[in-house]
Order: structure tokens, then C-alpha cells, then sequence
């Protein structure tokens, strides 16, 4: 029978996980996922009661656990990065080594999630940030191998466009890092986005023929999905029109958060 350990921190009450990062097969199908909105729910309840007392290493800690039984519950990603950058706020530093090197399941849902909770603690990690959107991009590959009923493109979406604000906003825009965005967003057939890191690499190197090529051709691509020509098969094998049509729900605006200046976005 399985237990569960019952710990107070900060004076809240809180139910630890008898799930542990690193830990597969105990109530996953042969696959590898199985979803089971219950459990995350009693996570994410857990996650918001921590956050409120502003233990944010643990408010993490459960909002990753929850997002393993439900991987792409959008409102509950938003609510980490929110908890995160409130951590960041308040002088929190970096995931130690002990935690990077912790090992973890061996699905792409968990490689994920991973580098999701090493990105909770450094927000402004651009290498994170990519990271977790590649295995984004390969988790909903592979769900959609399986058939199973999971949006990881949203995820990847979300992540993404945040990535190419932060890569903006850096000291000095990363190139190789747009165009490696660019061909996560073609996997997921985000084209929009994907234009948008063509034309952002392309500002980087304005005389780069075979980039110039690659932007026609992603317009073409957009021009063709935005207007319905696409092959139906191949939008219904890709499943991420929610990803697409999701519209934009806040800005990557980190930078002016951290220095306390940000008002949150409605």
C-alpha cells in the first residue's frame, strides 16, 4: 500500500509525494504516462498553499510533481513561472549540483519536466529555456506516436516565444540559438513563430542567402497554413492547433519583473 508523509513548512501542512523525480514505472502504463488529473490536482493545491507562504523550492517541487500527471496543463506551467520568478525576486539562486545531477526518468516528458524545475530556479537561464523546449517538442513526438491525448506543442509553443524575447533582450542575440528555436517551431509546425526566429537570425547576418531562402520558405509554409492549403492529414497528425491559435498570454518581460518594476499581466 503506498503512504504518504505528511510535513509542515512555513506552517502549512503539506502532503510529500511518494513520487520522486528520478522514479518510473509505479503508477505509469507500459508507456510510460499515464494521466490522472486527481493526483495533480492535490499537487497543484499543495503547490499554491507553499507558494503562499513563500516556499518557493517546495511550491516547485510540487508543481513538477503535479505536471507529471498532467504534462500539459497550461495554467499550472504559467503558475511555476510565476512562483519562480517570485523565487528569483527574493534572492534565490540556482539549482545546486546535487539537484542538476539528480537522475530522472527516461522518458522526454521526464528530461522535460527536469529541465523545467532547473529552469524555476534560474528563469533567466536562456540554455534552460531551449532545453526544455527541445524535449517539449520530442515528448509531443512521441505522444503522438502513441496516440495518446497530450499537447507538449502548446508547452513548446509557450516556452519558445519566451526564449526568443530572452535571446532579444540578451547582451548580445545568439544567432545559432534563433535558428535552432527556428527548427523547434517547424517540428511542431508553428510556423509563426518559426518565421519570426528566421527574421530574427536574419537581422543577425543580413546577407546570409541560404537564410533569406529559409525565410521564403517558412513565409510560404505560414501563407499555406494560415489559408487552409496544408494537407489535413499532416495538421491532424501534428495536434497542436490549440498551440497555434493560443494567443499570447504574457510578455517575456523578466528583466524589469526581477527589478520589481513589472505589474503582472491579467
Amino acid at each position: 500500500m503506498k503512504t504518504a508523509a505528511r510535513t509542515r513548512v512555513d506552517g502549512v501542512e503539506c502532503l510529500m509525494s511518494w513520487f520522486q523525480i528520478g522514479k518510473s514505472g509505479e503508477g505509469k502504463s507500459s508507456d510510460g504516462f499515464k494521466r490522472d488529473p486527481r493526483k495533480a490536482r492535490r499537487f497543484f493545491e499543495h503547490a499554491e498553499a507553499v507558494a503562499d507562504a513563500r516556499n518557493y523550492d517546495y511550491a516547485i517541487e510540487c508543481y513538477i510533481n503535479g505536471l507529471r500527471h498532467d504534462p500539459d496543463n497550461m495554467a499550472k506551467h504559467e503558475a511555476l513561472h510565476d512562483v519562480a520568478l517570485k523565487r528569483k525576486v527574493g534572492g534565490g539562486k540556482p539549482a545546486g549540483l546535487g539537484v542538476k545531477l539528480k537522475s530522472v526518468g527516461p522518458t522526454a516528458t521526464d528530461k522535460m519536466l527536469q529541465t523545467e524545475k532547473l529552469w524555476s530556479m534560474d528563469p533567466l537561464n536562456v540554455k534552460l529555456m531551449h532545453d526544455m523546449m527541445k524535449h517539449a517538442v520530442e515528448a509531443d513526438e512521441k505522444h503522438g506516436e502513441e496516440q495518446e491525448q497530450v499537447n507538449l506543442a502548446e508547452v513548446a509553443y509557450w516556452i519558445g516565444s519566451m526564449l526568443l524575447e530572452s535571446i532579444a533582450s540578451a547582451k548580445r542575440s545568439d544567432k545559432n540559438l534563433y535558428l535552432k528555436a527556428r527548427d523547434l517551431f517547424v517540428q511542431i509546425t508553428a510556423y509563426d513563430k518559426a518565421v519570426d526566429a528566421c527574421r530574427r537570425a536574419l537581422a543577425l547576418d543580413p546577407k546570409n542567402a541560404n537564410l533569406m531562402q529559409d525565410l521564403k520558405n517558412l513565409e510560404a509554409e505560414l501563407t499555406m497554413k494560415e489559408g487552409g492549403y496544408a494537407d489535413q492529414q499532416t495538421v491532424d497528425h501534428c495536434r497542436n492547433a490549440r498551440a497555434l491559435a493560443a494567443p499570447q498570454k504574457r510578455q517575456c518581460d523578466q528583466a524589469r519583473y526581477i527589478d520589481g518594476h513589472i505589474h503582472q499581466p491579467k
